[in-house]
């Protein structure tokens, strides 16, 4: 049984899998050619981010009785993403100069992390483009005391008030015939508002909640046997290897037939495996099954660990590979992508230890209390990468 309170190292290692999920598809066209990966939607990555973190905080945090508590929890998610964004977007600055000539209002939504809460692509896509995502995570965090109040006997209201938000956005977008977003019109698209915004990816993030919830009261009756973990753990990969193969072109075609198409495609291309994902991360989480096993094994939890600085900075380090081509015209072709992935491990190693870390451990001593104990840096397993 695991008791409550204890390192989920399981999930750790599963957050690392999401985040290079996503440097390959970034990777596309630069290292990997496009038509070995195509049709793979390495991209819902970010979705198994959003379920993993609504499951992990609920996990960590079950409750936020005070103002205090609440006043920590806002310090310690700052105290996750900022520091650590800050240093991508300086990094960008010294590699791609060209980002420079961003305004100076995506600037400022850029520093304080709000640009993915504007829907339109001046703002969501400036500077470090992937930072939208935890843009997306801040206001999931800012709701976080309202959420979880409360959820063990009103889950049922907040999820369904999730997927309202979505139809409400879905049917916005149709009822104002939003275009689609082409990478030149700047006005809000469909894409500005069914991607981004906070309170439509929510669903994903409430769907993790109340998934570790479920678990968390299901946890003491499970009962320790490894190879029925492992047939669970191999049936959910199977589940979601079926969707992707079988599935989810039933659930395209089917939405692309519906008045609303082009509208709910727009979503449902980037969420419709968080459902799985919940499934998945259910039963991974117990670390019993040989996959759990793998995933909490050191190696992989130490890459979990450095996911964060990996999803943050590799976008950066592509396109600056990709200004700088003649450079690397030595590097024998098979080897440029796994040399790349090992700088990129490289650098995000230092990253974690010197930068995220400390910062996090930081936050943590200003809010102590008449000089004991600090407030929980604890990061179990699984805790959001973006």
């Amino acid at each position: 049984m695991v008791a409550q309170g204890a390192r989920l190292d399981s999930l750790t290692g599963l957050r690392f899998i999401a985040a290079f999920a996503i440097v390959v598809h970034h990777a596309r066209d630069t290292f990997i050619p496009t038509n070995t990966i195509e049709g793979l939607p390495l991209d819902s990555g970010v979705s198994l981010f959003f379920v993993l973190s609504g499951f992990i905080l609920t996990y960590v945090y079950p409750e936020l009785p005070t103002g205090r508590a609440v006043m920590r929890f806002y310090a310690a998610r700052l105290g996750r993403i900022w520091p650590v964004h800050i240093v991508a977007l300086l990094l960008l600055l010294v590699l791609l100069p060209g980002a420079r000539e961003t305004g100076v209002l995506p600037t400022l939504a850029n520093i304080f992390l709000v640009q993915a809460w504007i829907p339109l692509s001046e703002f969501f896509f400036s500077y470090n483009a992937v930072s939208w995502s935890v843009s997306t995570e801040l206001g999931f965090y800012v709701l976080f005391p309202l959420l979880i109040w409360g959820l063990r006997w009103n889950w049922q209201l907040k999820l369904a008030g999730a997927v309202a938000l979505v139809v409400g956005a879905i049917s916005l977008c149709h009822l104002l015939k939003l275009p689609n977003y082409d990478g030149v019109y700047k006005g809000v698209t469909n894409f500005g508002i069914l991607y981004f915004n906070p309170l439509v990816r929510l669903f994903e993030f409430m769907l993790g909640m109340c998934c570790s919830l479920l678990w968390t009261r299901l946890n003491r009756r499970f009962v320790y046997n490894a190879a029925a973990w492992t047939v669970a753990e191999l049936a959910a990969v199977a589940a979601i290897l079926w969707y992707l193969f079988h599935g989810r072109g039933v659930i395209l075609n089917f939405a692309m037939n519906d008045s609303g198409a082009p509208v709910s495609i727009e979503y449902l291309m980037h969420t419709d495996f968080a459902p799985l994902y919940a499934v998945l991360i259910f039963v991974l989480a117990r670390g019993e099954g040989l996959l759990g096993r793998i995933l909490a094994a050191k190696p992989f939890a130490f890459l979990g660990e450095i996911s964060y600085s990996v999803y943050m900075v590799h976008q950066i380090l592509i396109n600056s590979y990709a200004n700088h081509l003649p450079l690397f015209a030595w590097v024998p072709t098979p080897l440029k992508f796994p040399l790349f992935v090992i700088v990129m491990l490289l650098l995000c190693s230092a990253i974690f230890l010197g930068i995220e870390s400390p910062a996090r451990t930081f936050v943590a001593s200003l809010f102590t209390r008449s000089g004991r104990a600090k407030i929980a840096v604890m990061q179990p397993a699984g805790e959001e990468a973006r």
